[in-house]
This record gives C-alpha cells, structure tokens and sequence, in this order.
C-alpha cells in the first residue's frame, strides 16, 4: 500500500495548463496532484489538458510520483515526447 500518493507533472515550456479531470487537488504553481492512498494494483487517473504555444520542437512531458510505502520506486518516473 501507498500513501500519500502524490503526482508531479511539470508541463514543459511550450505547453500551457488549461484543465484537469477530474478535477482533483491539483495545484497549478506546484503542478501536483494528490491521490491519497493507494492499494496494490490500485490505479489513480487523471487526464490533463494543455495549450501547444510553440511553433515547431520538441515537447518532453514528464511526470514523477512520490509515495511513502513506496517499494517499488523504479517506476515513479514516465515521459512522453511531442514533435512538432
């Protein structure tokens, strides 16, 4: 079990936050968002939605949970890449 599940997702420049659902604890000039508790193979879900401000690049998303009872800390990390 985890606790104190929280989701940090630092949106990279380029990309402006404009919603999140559901819309959670989310705080936008910390760019995190709590889960609270979480229980093995338990899953928590959000879907962020963004503003593109740049012409051509390349975006690279990455969001990091931070839990304690956390095991397996090896995952905590995911990132995703945008071409533009």
């Amino acid at each position: 079990t985890a606790y104190d599940v929280v989701l940090q997702d630092i949106l990279p420049t380029g990309l402006q936050y404009l919603s999140i659902s559901p819309s959670q604890a989310y705080q936008v000039f910390s760019d995190q968002v709590g889960f609270g508790t979480l229980t093995p193979g338990q899953q928590g879900t959000i879907i962020l939605t963004g503003k593109v401000l740049i012409q051509s690049g390349l975006l690279i998303n990455t969001a990091i949970i931070n839990a304690s009872g956390d095991t397996n800390t090896g995952n905590n990390i995911s990132q995703t890449g945008l071409v533009l």
